[in-house]
């Protein structure tokens, strides 16, 4: 695997990561 695909899938991952927390801490908000 060259270097752009594994910056790529890491970049890729973070941002599904901050997303998902993003969905948790609204939904947190919304039932407080």
């Amino acid at each position: 695997m060259d270097k752009k695909n594994i910056l790529t899938y890491q970049g890729l991952k973070k941002l599904e990561d901050e997303l998902q927390e993003l969905k948790v801490v609204r939904r947190k908000e919304v039932a407080a």
